[in-house]
């Protein structure tokens, strides 16, 4: 294989001159280096304000909400203990109605339950029941 001489793993490479060490991070890493999830709160809020702003957005940025939340414990502690959740439904009533698609309403739904898997909080169980 031709590319094997380019990509080689060894802790002596760094030795060598013109070598840097390149790290890689997955999504939740690298939010939680910025500060966490909630740093994608004030994304809904600019929803409205945006001129590029579509309802495939809001899905999607509900939509990666939802993937975090499932995927990482951080990410699951701060959203059951800070009602992240009343935080992103009163800043979507406070934009646009056109950006409740029924993708985002279906993440909206997503949430709710990872919440209830979670938490297990009954009220909110049967409230998206």
């Amino acid at each position: 294989n031709p590319l094997f001489g380019y990509f080689v793993n060894s802790s002596h490479a760094i030795l060598l001159e013109g070598v840097e060490t390149v790290a890689t991070r997955n999504v939740q890493s690298a939010l939680h280096s910025l500060g966490g999830i909630q740093i994608l709160l004030p994304l809904f809020e600019q929803l409205s304000s945006c001129e590029d702003s579509t309802p495939e957005l809001c899905a999607t940025l509900l939509w990666l909400f939802v993937d975090l939340v499932k995927s990482s414990a951080t990410c699951q502690s701060y959203v059951a203990t800070n009602r992240t959740l009343l935080v992103i439904a009163h800043l979507l009533q406070q934009s646009d109605e056109a950006f409740l698609s029924e993708s985002a309403l279906d993440a909206l739904l997503a949430l709710g339950r990872t919440l209830v898997e979670i938490k297990h909080a009954p009220l909110l169980n049967s409230l998206i029941n």
